[in-house]
């Protein structure tokens, strides 16, 4: 009769703590290992667990858009796609979208974008993002005029950006 009872404080005890320390269902399908981690759980399909994990930020941020604008959890989600995909430029895109909706989210924002300016640096267009958040949204001229210059020495001269060298003017 003992030993029950001891066993029955003993699951009573454990539920309690398991109850003090719950994540709530909603916080876990937000759960992204750390970048660290990735690497170990993507089973050699890097590239379709970037997608995943874009496709599941998009769908995080059109669930609580209007409702109660809360995206804690996108910076992590996109984090980790370009953590498996350096080079999917979309994210990055996404996150100048998206994450800039909210200025507590600018932060999470210009590591992104610098992230991609650092993983694709002949690339114009992660120059031209980099300069407009900081031309826009940021305020600092210095690395807005620093990123633009550089985004105009790197914009192809074809016909067919003609129409983006044009817009550097208007910068």
């Amino acid at each position: 009769l003992t030993c029950i009872l001891v066993f029955i404080s003993a699951i009573i005890f454990s539920q309690s703590n398991i109850e003090k320390n719950k994540i709530t269902k909603n916080e876990m399908l937000y759960f992204v290992p750390k970048k660290e981690h990735l690497a170990y759980t993507n089973f050699g399909f890097k590239s379709v667990v970037a997608d995943l994990l874009w496709l599941r930020g998009i769908s995080y941020f059109m669930y609580h858009f209007g409702k109660d604008n809360d995206y804690k959890y996108l910076y992590g989600i996109f984090n980790a796609s370009v953590a498996l995909d350096p080079q999917f430029k979309q994210v990055y895109r996404d996150a100048m979208t998206l994450l800039l909706c909210d200025k507590e989210h600018f932060s999470e924002a210009e590591k992104l974008i610098l992230e991609g300016v650092r993983n694709m640096p002949k690339d114009w267009e992660m120059r031209y993002m980099a300069g407009t958040l900081y031309a826009y949204y940021l305020k600092n001229d210095n690395e807005s005029l620093k990123h633009l210059e550089q985004c105009w020495g790197l914009i192809p001269r074809e016909e067919k950006y003609k129409h983006e060298l044009e817009n550097m003017f208007l910068h």
